[in-house]
């Protein structure tokens, strides 16, 4: 749960205080053993009482994907993981 952001089914999100938009600095993947939104939504609940109110979002529309896609970049978690290394390959002539 506390590893950089993949592919999960559901993302928890912390709402920001007053409006119903994400913060997605504050995003969490759920473990794929959480296959339906209850437990996810329990799951959400008990994060919410230590970080505030927090949502469980299903990742697999379009508007998900796109939360998703930004909590990737921008999650606390994502933060300290290790960036691929891009490498230059050269040809021997």
């Amino acid at each position: 749960m506390f590893s950089p952001i993949g592919e999960p089914r559901y993302v928890i999100v912390r709402q920001n205080w007053g409006s119903s938009r994400y913060d997605p600095r504050w995003s969490f993947a759920v473990p794929s053993l959480f296959t339906k939104i209850a437990p996810a939504h329990e799951l959400a609940g008990y994060i919410g009482k230590r970080f505030g109110r927090c949502a469980a979002v299903y990742t697999r529309t379009e508007s998900g994907y796109r939360l998703l896609s930004e909590c990737r970049v921008k999650s606390f978690v994502g933060l300290f993981a290790a960036k691929p290394e891009r490498r230059l390959m050269l040809c021997n002539k």
